[in-house]
């Protein structure tokens, strides 16, 4: 090797030694650590502008620096950020109010969101203390809440406006921020933030006011689970009682949840027992399930307590039953539901005079003439005609028929007269009653509806 050749050998060589520092291979450890101080640098910066929008009452722009924040997983149940949300919805809703005192441009939906706001921040800044705590006692450190006292006070001091928010949208018909602003104040009342201030009491008037709205709200907006959720406080009300639980089985009916609605319809009928709501839909229950013998029950207990007040009379004016939530056609209903009940169960003389107490009730009742009709129809039916015509019952038979059929026959005509569009129910038994009667103008009429 010459001599030149080996000096250009050895440059080479201590150029590589001094470059193999910037060579190095950058470890995973490294680059976490160098995300991570890049999360700090980042997280320092936002704080401070949270600081400074606070500092400048810039409610608004502090707000959304916490929402940013609370994007990172990592930074979601960070106090001191949540405790800045709670500060800047405090500005926001100072301005709101100040709007409206001076009536300038006020805007009370904006006021009342702010509201909500600092609400929902308080109870996010508790939570996240109450996890810290329990945190701390684990460790057998001592517990402390830096902002519970603060944030109690602060929402003390705008609790009557929380609480009226509800109503206010309850009245415009704004259901979706009436249940959003009800539960709010429930779930403060409710709180372990203000139960733990020395003189506070949960006032369970207002409660119940709200979980009221809540339920009809829910109602309104289809929640049906939702509506569950302050269920036995807006139960406690007596005077919107019945209409919470027919919300209730509305919506456990939506959900199908047998389980939960049918023992409802049972206490419902049994307090209520006057009730459309509840009577008809449990008794549609029990059709659909056959149970015919409950039933009868059923509406012998409402009939009975109707009975016992002196109202059983289709003489009663219209304006006497009102007064005790009942109505004519009411009570042709709950005859109506037992001539339903006998015709299922084959009572079909039964059935006709239920169906006749249903007209003495309801003289236009659309239904009662197709049941006496379809009754004798049935009886018709039943009576055996021997096969031979010198049989000695042959012709008393026949003739019981025909006389059963005759007596079908004005009450399934009239039926097709006042629902022309039934013909599925009206046709094929006006067919079988011109057959046997042998009406030959009739039947050739009847059968353009029989398919």
């Amino acid at each position: 090797m010459t001599k030149k050749l080996h000096i250009h050998l050895t440059i080479i060589l201590i150029m590589l030694c001094c470059m193999a520092p910037c060579l190095a291979v950058t470890t995973p450890d490294q680059l976490a650590d160098k995300a991570a101080k890049e999360r700090q640098r980042e997280m320092k910066t936002q704080i401070k502008n949270i600081k400074e929008a606070l500092k400048g009452k810039r409610g608004a722009d502090a707000l959304k620096g916490v929402e940013n924040i609370r994007k990172d997983s990592a930074e979601m149940w960070n106090t001191t950020v949540l405790q800045y949300g709670v500060d800047a919805c405090r500005l926001i809703a100072d301005g709101e109010n100040e709007k409206l005192y001076l009536k300038n441009n006020p805007d009370t939906t904006a006021f009342f969101n702010a509201l909500y706001n600092i609400g929902h921040y308080a109870l996010l800044t508790d939570s996240a203390e109450t996890i810290k705590a329990f945190a701390d006692s684990m460790e057998g450190k001592a517990t402390k809440y830096r902002f519970r006292k603060a944030n109690a006070a602060l929402v003390s001091k705008n609790m009557g406006n929380i609480l009226i928010a509800p109503r206010f949208f309850a009245a415009k018909g704004k259901w979706e921020d009436a249940e959003r602003l009800a539960s709010m104040g429930i779930d403060l009342m409710e709180s372990n933030m203000l139960k733990a201030q020395k003189h506070y009491r949960t006032d369970t008037l207002k409660i119940v006011r709200m979980a009221v709205i809540h339920a009809n709200a829910c109602y309104n907006l289809k929640h049906h689970d939702a509506i569950e959720r302050y269920a036995k406080w807006a139960l406690m009300d007596s005077i919107a009682y019945e209409s919470i639980m027919e919300r209730l089985v509305y919506a456990e009916t939506e959900r199908g949840d047998t389980a939960s609605y049918f023992p409802k319809l049972v206490k419902g009928h049994r307090q209520f027992p006057y009730s459309i709501f509840f009577f008809s839909r449990l008794n549609d229950y029990y059709i659909r399930t056959a149970q015919y013998d409950h039933i009868v029950s059923a509406t012998r207990f409402t009939l009975d307590k109707i009975e016992a007040e002196g109202l059983l009379n289709p003489e009663v004016d219209e304006d006497t039953l009102i007064r005790h939530k009942l109505t004519h056609e009411n009570i042709g209903q709950f005859y109506e539901t037992l001539a339903i009940a006998s015709h299922n169960q084959g009572k079909f003389r039964d059935c006709i005079n239920q169906s006749n107490n249903v007209l003495k009730w309801n003289p236009q009742h659309p239904r009662a003439d197709f049941f006496i009709g379809a009754s004798y129809f049935r009886m018709a039916e039943a009576v055996n005609i021997p096969e031979s015509v010198n049989d000695p019952n042959y012709k008393k038979n026949s003739q019981e028929r025909d006389r059963l059929l005759e007596m079908a026959r004005p009450h399934m005509e009239i039926y097709r007269k006042n629902n022309p569009e039934e013909s599925r129910f009206w046709a094929p038994l006006l067919y079988e009653i011109y057959l046997y009667l042998n009406l030959g103008e009739e039947f050739e009429e009847i059968l353009k509806y029989i398919p």
